[in-house]
């Protein structure tokens, strides 16, 4: 089985294939783990899903970026990372090879991908969930933060938890959801999601993993809601059968509920780009969807990293 990151994903599904062990088709993994192949089939089965293209050449992206097949905002990214590697925004001609080349750093296969900017309504969505026999039985999303001051600001910097959208909005994400995993003949999985809905609440599945979440998402879901997700993955895998419990929310007396350090006393810190540079992870519990949203929003007022 794969955990928390992407790469790993297409193995597993190779190997169970291979083996006849409890799993989902390699081909389907292999559309879920490649940008460039995920968004030509969500084209190819009338998902909404911006212009895009995959390239092994940075001279063919450049030339179809200045022949206009692109409408700017441009988002460039390697097919087959994960944790935001590698991701940029291009505004005009003149950044883009400089960015391409370094999209193209991040690739283990390289490829990059190029595609149109989407335009969110409120947050861009994230969270996971699981199928059991091809059936979404269980997800719970969130808010993904980001913070315009980074080096990368399309890397999120938090989720919170429950996303602040009606439940019908919920549903259809729920409903588009189900929709591509039946498409990709989808067996028993965990997923990790990052999606936006546009003004007119159409919904885009920016990237599907057939994996658990990283940075701690799971637990942060298990405390929520009483739903462990690890423990599905590995009953998934060894083709036991999973019971989804009730949702039990708990309720912790402190607003940090786990404080995970990633660097020790002495290391040296490197600008936040993507998920290989976090210093830490807290997974919170706040009182109110208010305080939430407002508290991650102004982490300044509450957060401060001392460095030498």
């Amino acid at each position: 089985m794969a955990y928390a990151s992407d790469p790993a994903a297409p193995t597993a599904a190779y190997v169970a294939e291979k083996m006849k062990l409890p799993g989902n088709p390699y081909e389907s993994v292999e559309i879920l783990c490649n940008k460039d192949k995920f968004r030509a089939f969500l084209k190819q089965h009338g998902f909404c899903t911006p212009e895009a293209r995959g390239y092994l050449d940075i001279k063919e992206a450049l030339s179809d970026i200045q022949n206009g097949l692109f409408r700017y905002p441009i988002i460039v990214k390697p097919v087959d990372s994960s944790g935001s590697k590698g991701v940029s925004r291009i505004d005009s001609f003149e950044q883009a090879e400089s960015l391409l080349k370094y999209a193209m750093t991040y690739s283990r296969g390289h490829r990059i991908i190029v595609e149109e900017f989407v335009e969110k309504y409120g947050y861009q969505i994230a969270g996971d969930g699981l199928s059991v026999d091809g059936k979404l039985v269980f997800r719970y999303f969130a808010n993904d933060h980001f913070d315009a001051r980074c080096k990368n600001p399309f890397v999120p910097v938090a989720a919170s938890f429950p996303y602040n959208m009606p439940e019908d909005v919920q549903n259809k994400i729920h409903e588009t959801i189900q929709r591509l995993l039946t498409s990709l003949g989808m067996r028993t999985s965990t997923y990790n999601f990052d999606m936006r809905i546009d003004k007119d609440f159409n919904v885009y599945l920016m990237e599907v993993a057939p994996r658990d979440g990283g940075n701690y998402i799971p637990q942060v879901i298990r405390y929520a809601t009483g739903v462990d997700l690890v423990e599905c993955s590995v009953e998934a895998a060894m083709g036991e059968t999973i019971d989804i419990p009730a949702i039990d929310p708990q309720i912790e007396e402190n607003n940090v509920v786990e404080n995970h350090l990633l660097v020790r006393l002495g290391d040296e810190i490197h600008t936040f780009i993507g998920a290989n540079s976090t210093l830490g992870v807290l997974v919170m519990r706040f009182d109110s969807l208010e305080q939430m949203l407002g508290m991650i929003e102004d982490a300044d007022e509450w957060i401060r990293i001392e460095y030498q």
